[in-house]
């Protein structure tokens, strides 16, 4: 189920993802890390314990088969993985990419800019998009 006023629920309407399952979709995100990608709960929950057991699965299932895409795709050195339900109150995880030649805080946590900060952009090519989405896509089941 939806919740009227929160954004994440909102994107899911737009269905602007390029991963779906039953529980699950993923979408392209922060333009401030290449690959930056998100697994978004489709139901509205708040705490990743309000979670049923089935969507823990398909959720840990996308985030597995995303990020090997990410990996073959633009081969970073690492990859970290994110829960936050700071900024919105809704289950999703981040998948940041991570190159020891150009990140910034390369060996710390993440560094994301504060929550109305502007972004350096280090975008995905359209190739390295559709690419990733490529290897996801047949993955789907």
């Amino acid at each position: 189920m939806l919740k009227r006023g929160c954004n994440k629920c909102d994107r899911i309407k737009k269905r602007d993802y390029f991963f779906e399952n039953d529980s699950v979709v993923a979408y392209f995100s922060r333009p401030d890390f290449r690959g930056h990608a998100v697994i978004l709960l489709k139901s509205h929950k708040e705490k990743v314990t309000d979670m049923t057991f089935k969507e823990s699965h398909d959720l840990m299932d996308a985030l597995i088969k995303v990020a090997k895409a990410i990996e073959m795709t633009i081969k970073p050195d690492i990859i970290n993985y994110q829960f936050n339900m700071n900024w919105v109150r809704h289950v999703h995880c981040h998948i940041y990419p991570r190159f020891k030649d150009t990140d910034k805080c390369w060996g710390d946590p993440i560094c994301i800019p504060k929550k109305d900060a502007r972004f350096t952009k280090q975008l995905l090519t359209d190739k390295e998009k559709a690419k990733i989405v490529s290897l996801v896509k047949p993955r789907i089941t």
